[in-house]
């Protein structure tokens, strides 16, 4: 350039690589010479053509050495990292943006996608190795489309025999895409001294419970259950002695029994539905000891008061984790009428305190008889004949609360329920 001095600048007019030679020296009478490399232009980037990769595969791309910087992202726009390469594990659209030393920034995109393979193999389940002096092993590949086979004594045809002391072999398989995939298979030794089944302890049943049993599962093993049934699980639906003898893959015997017992349920009974009268509450106690109680609000007490009407219920569980429910219909109690061969009936006041009077419209004959809910007479009143048809005065003061039956004694199809609150 013949250029001198200790600063100058370069007008460059087109892209490419240029070599600067800077000759100097100092008042010192020190001389050198320096070399200046001058990339000039946007940085080369090329991801290549789009490719496919195998599901189980990856692909390296690499934005190349033309940058000092790079920046990933995906077809959404999310960023994927900073480096030069970047490991691909999946299909989609990778792009790169690559800048230079001088600011310079280019791009590139690639599409990736997968392989459509639906390849799948397996060497089958595992297998049990019996004690003794090692014996070959043979094991084969499925029969799939392949292009080659890698197995793990190096062999690479469609079976192989290996020692089996061995503990595990392994097969890799290339199909036709070039993709592979691999499957192991293990050699359990069996341990034929410590060879058992267990089906549990002993246990209590409920009603109605069902109890299920497991004799394990191992491989090559077979199972003789009390029934003749032969599956390693076995569904007990009640009471009895069961038992299971199960044959290892070597040969070993192991045998066991459980026995189940009836666990009773709890003998829970709120009783029939009630009536409340006004200003009468009362206590539901099933009268149970060594339950737990879940009445219908969330409450646990062994008693429970009804104050309004509803429908009430508990669950109990016993120790033994039996449980029983039980429900009643609580309803008000309300001023009853009926009516009987075009005859009108009417209690009056019904609830009763001091006592009540029963009024026939018609003529009918007595007496009247109040029963309890055990069906006894408790009250007998005589009919009196009067203009309108008949009545009975009933004396209600030292009876106990509660509901209770009316009954003509010569017309026992006239009933009527009356209540007792004082």
């Amino acid at each position: 350039l013949g250029l001198v001095g200790r600063t100058f600048t370069l007008d460059v007019q087109e892209a490419g690589v240029d070599t600067l030679v800077v000759h100097y020296d100092n008042d010192c009478g020190i001389a050198g010479t320096d070399t200046v490399l001058i990339r000039v232009g946007m940085p080369t980037v090329d991801l290549g053509p789009d490719t496919a990769i195998c599901s189980t595969g990856h692909l390296v791309l690499d934005a190349g050495s033309d940058g000092v910087d790079w920046a990933w992202q995906n077809g959404a726009g999310q960023p994927l990292g900073y480096q030069r390469t970047l490991d691909v594990t999946g299909p989609g659209t990778y792009t790169v943006a690559v800048t230079n030393a001088g600011g310079c920034t280019a791009t590139d995109a690639i599409t990736v996608t997968s392989f459509p393979s639906t390849f799948q193999f397996s060497l089958g389940p595992d297998r049990t190795v019996c004690p003794g002096p090692p014996v070959p092993v043979t094991l084969h590949a499925p029969p799939v489309d392949a292009l080659a086979y890698h197995w793990i004594n190096g062999a690479s045809t469609d079976s192989m025999t290996i020692n089996s002391l061995w503990p595990s072999a392994w097969l890799t398989i290339t199909d036709l895409d070039g993709c592979t995939y691999t499957d192991t298979l293990l050699l359990v030794r069996e341990d034929t001294a410590a060879f058992a089944v267990d089906l549990g302890p002993d246990a209590a049943v409920c009603p109605g419970q069902v109890w299920p049993l497991d004799a394990g599962s191992c491989a090559g093993c077979t199972y003789h259950w009390h029934d003749g049934s032969t599956a390693h699980g076995f569904t007990a639906f009640g009471p009895g002695t069961y038992s299971v003898e199960v044959i290892s893959a070597c040969h070993a015997h192991a045998t066991d029994a459980v026995t189940l017992t009836a666990a009773p349920a709890p003998a829970l009974d709120l009783g029939p539905d009630q009536l409340l009268c006004p200003f009468a509450p009362f206590t539901l106690d099933p009268g149970l000891t060594g339950v737990t109680y879940h009445w219908e609000d969330g409450s646990t007490a062994p008693t429970h008061v009804v104050d309004s009407p509803d429908l009430y219920w508990v669950t109990v569980m016993s120790n033994a984790g039996c449980s029983a429910t039980d429900s009643l219909e609580v309803s008000t109690c309300t001023g009853i009428a009926g009516t009987t061969d075009g005859g009108a009936v009417r209690v009056q006041p019904n609830p009763a305190n001091e006592g009540f009077r029963l009024t026939i419209v018609g003529r009918a004959q007595g007496p009247v008889e109040l029963l309890d809910a055990l069906g006894r007479v408790v009250r007998s009143s005589p009919l009196v004949q009067d203009i309108a048809g008949a009545h009975a005065d009933v004396a209600t003061d030292r009876l106990a609360n509660g509901a209770y039956v009316v009954r003509l004694r010569e017309r026992e199809d006239i009933t009527v329920r009356v209540v007792v609150a004082h």
